[in-house]
Order: structure tokens, then sequence, then C-alpha cells
């Protein structure tokens, strides 16, 4: 970000062309022109895709077999084993 802001001093302040900028920075001309004509300078927040669990079309099945182990004595309840080999 340092070499943002130095740049776009350099061209704005200091009234320096591109060609110049780049010869004392180093940076390539066509950087030294994208900064100097791009506005905003915070960084693009990554995409969040939200992908289906495997499980989601089990989910309503499954929570239905442990809300009526609730009521079923604790030898009788549903252990993890248990709810993969119904399935």
């Amino acid at each position: 970000m340092e070499h943002i802001y130095h740049i776009r001093y350099e061209h704005f302040e200091k009234g320096k062309s591109v060609r110049e900028i780049a010869k004392s920075t180093g940076h390539d001309r066509e950087t030294i022109k994208k900064y100097i004509t791009q506005e905003n300078f915070s960084l693009a927040e990554p995409i969040k895709r939200k992908r289906k669990s495997k499980t989601d079309k089990y989910r309503k099945q499954v929570r239905d077999w442990l809300v009526s182990d609730l009521n079923a004595p604790s030898k009788q309840q549903h252990t993890a084993r248990r709810v993969f080999e119904r399935l």
C-alpha cells in the first residue's frame, strides 16, 4: 500500500509523469497507470460459497429419531453408530 500512496503522491502532488515515476520506483508504467486511475483501494472480500451438506437430506429423519429418544430409556437411545447403520 505504501507504494501506491507514494506513486499517487508523486503524480498528483509533485506533477511527475508516469515515465518519471516508473524510472524512480522501478514499477512498470502500466502498473503506475493502474494505481493513478484506481479509486477504491480496499481489498475485495472473498466470495463465500454455501455448499449443501451431504447429510442435509437425512437431517429431518435423524432429528426425529433423536427427539423420540428423549422419552426412551438410556439403553434404547440411538448412538452415532446406530444412526449410521439405520441410514
